[in-house]
């Protein structure tokens, strides 16, 4: 025997050991129908792609994942896709390794008196639940319902979840939340939303503590759009911050401002355009320069910059909307936009959905209600307040006073950890759902994998067994056949070839004339002392 032949027969005899050894037990996985037929003629071994959206984060990217044999081992772009067009970020690319997490919550867990977790199947903890609803209404507390950001067809069934169970569902807690931007747009431009910045069209970009390469509105899209900018346009990008960051090492330039100055920055802009905004810090260059930390040249050069450029914008957001004067300055920064003729790239009609979800402001009022025992069972779905809420707000502390305490998740967090029952959630390469990136455009969720790795459910299906359990009105046997109906009625009955081919639908809407600005409640721009000194 040869040295191959040899390396053939140990290779074939120590294979098949390993796989007699790993054969998983009776029941442990679930097959997963799909959404849509999948290619016909498969050859076993050769890979296949499937389309469907990363749901990482709010951007909801378009991907297409490559499968062996059911088994999806690698994530990339969808090409020509409305987001992200073949790009992915690092947080998508490495959202198949939270399919494959040893952590993640395999069967619903209940907390036993000791204090410690033990599994339960699906009936039992769909029984806990309706004894404690029923225990709480007895008692005269009220049920409610906190999820993390949602958009599409999964929002729709919570309303009516929480219409037909006697649920309150609450203002959504995110953590990006984009509060202060969201207020300032609506006392400016009377539209309380997130737009879509046109960064591609752009001459001249400055940025103020917007992370638009990482956290901010759709990181790929303002990834792609800049480089676009770059090399069709020559754009020149500033980027203003208090603290170092990816897109101050990107941008051409980079200028460091104190904490909290951003204010009196936007000012100083603001009065080289002729403007002057009742209730705004002084905006002489002298005043300007101490609070800032900015020399008085850096100012003059960046004012004169932004007034030549053909085709400017300012975006503000991140850490500098982040402080006490967060919401100035993003008022002050909507006021430039509208003096600079900046509107034109601010596209409302294709606004980030941030409709449901609510401030601090909200999450305050909730921990209120807690303290005061007010809360019966408290759901808690795919957000981690305890774990991302101030600390002088106590949440979790607060949380142990609802009577019940239910977490839809898919690993330990620092919420579900204060929880008396845990749902075990899919993943979302093995779960069917839709997702709005932004108004008038609809992302296709699907699931990948051909088997479910453990006992979970989607939080669709979840609240469909509930209904069913607390009503006995069962209209849909599974959150697939539910989404269906939803879309059938919303993109009517050609829609199926098109969603599944490219993974995403688009619906034109007429985009709104470009915002005019209102004047601005004094209130809305009062900021911080800011300290005078050196320059940094």
């Amino acid at each position: 025997m040869n040295r191959r032949d040899f390396l053939k027969a140990v290779g074939a005899a120590t294979g098949g050991a390993v796989v007699a050894g790993c054969e998983p037990k009776k029941g442990t996985y679930k097959a997963i129908s799909p959404l849509f037929p999948l290619p016909e003629g498969r050859i076993p071994g050769e890979p296949y792609y499937v389309r469907t959206t990363c749901t990482e984060c709010p951007a909801a990217c378009g991907v297409s994942v490559r499968v062996i044999d059911g088994v999806p081992l690698k994530l990339e772009g969808t090409p020509g896709h409305p987001v992200n067009d073949g790009s992915l970020c690092i947080r998508g690319q490495a959202a198949i390794t939270r399919l494959y997490n040893p952590r993640r919550i395999r069967k619903p867990m209940r907390r036993k008196s000791t204090g410690a977790w033990e599994e339960i199947d699906w009936d039992q903890a769909y029984g806990a639940i309706i004894e404690a609803v029923n225990r709480a209404r007895q008692e005269g507390r009220k049920n409610l319902y906190l999820s993390g950001r949602t958009a599409g067809s999964l929002g729709r069934l919570i309303d009516e979840f929480c219409r037909k169970a006697g649920f309150e569902r609450l203002p959504e807690y995110e953590v990006f939340d984009y509060a202060a931007l969201r207020q300032a747009n609506r006392l400016v431009f009377g539209i309380g939303e997130v737009p879509f910045y046109d960064i591609a069209g752009c001459d001249f970009l400055l940025t103020i503590g917007a992370d638009v390469l990482q956290t901010f509105g759709s990181p790929v899209s303002q990834q792609r759009q800049i480089a676009r900018a770059r090399r069709e346009n020559g754009l020149r990008w500033v980027h203003a911050e208090p603290h170092v960051s990816l897109e101050g090492l990107q941008a051409q330039k980079r200028l460091v401002v104190r904490p909290g100055s951003e204010p009196h920055l936007l000012s100083f802009l603001l009065a080289a355009y002729g403007k002057s905004i009742p209730g705004a810090p002084p905006s002489g260059a002298a005043a300007v320069s101490r609070a800032t930390a900015l020399d008085e040249g850096s100012l003059r050069e960046l004012a004169e910059q932004l007034r030549k450029a053909s085709r400017p914008l300012v975006i503000a957001g991140g850490v500098s909307l982040g402080g006490e004067n967060g919401l100035a300055t993003a008022v002050l920064c909507a006021q430039l936009q509208a003096a600079g003729g900046m509107t034109a790239r601010l596209d409302f009609g294709r606004s980030l959905d941030m409709g449901r979800v609510g401030t601090l402001k909200d999450l305050q009022a909730l921990a209120n209600r807690l303290e005061r025992g007010e809360a019966g069972v408290l759901f808690v779905t795919r957000t981690d307040p305890a774990g991302t809420a101030p600390d002088t707000m106590r949440f979790a502390e607060r949380m142990e006073k609802a009577s019940f305490r239910v977490a839809l998740a898919d690993a330990i967090s620092a919420t579900s950890e204060k929880c008396d029952l845990l749902l075990p959630l899919s993943h979302a390469l093995e779960s069917a759902g839709d997702a709005v990136p932004h108004r008038g455009l609809r992302g296709l969720v699907q699931p990948v994998s051909e088997k479910l790795l453990h006992d979970t459910k989607t939080e669709g299906d979840i609240l469909l067994d509930l209904l069913d359990e607390m009503t006995a009105e069962r209209e849909f046997r599974s959150y697939a056949a539910y989404l269906k109906e939803q879309w059938r009625a919303e993109f009517g009955p050609g829609y199926e070839p098109q969603f599944s081919a490219t993974g995403y639908l688009v619906r034109t809407t007429a985009r709104p004339a470009s915002p005019a600005p209102k004047p601005v409640p004094a209130q809305a721009l009062k900021t911080a002392a800011m300290p005078e000194g050196p320059a940094l």
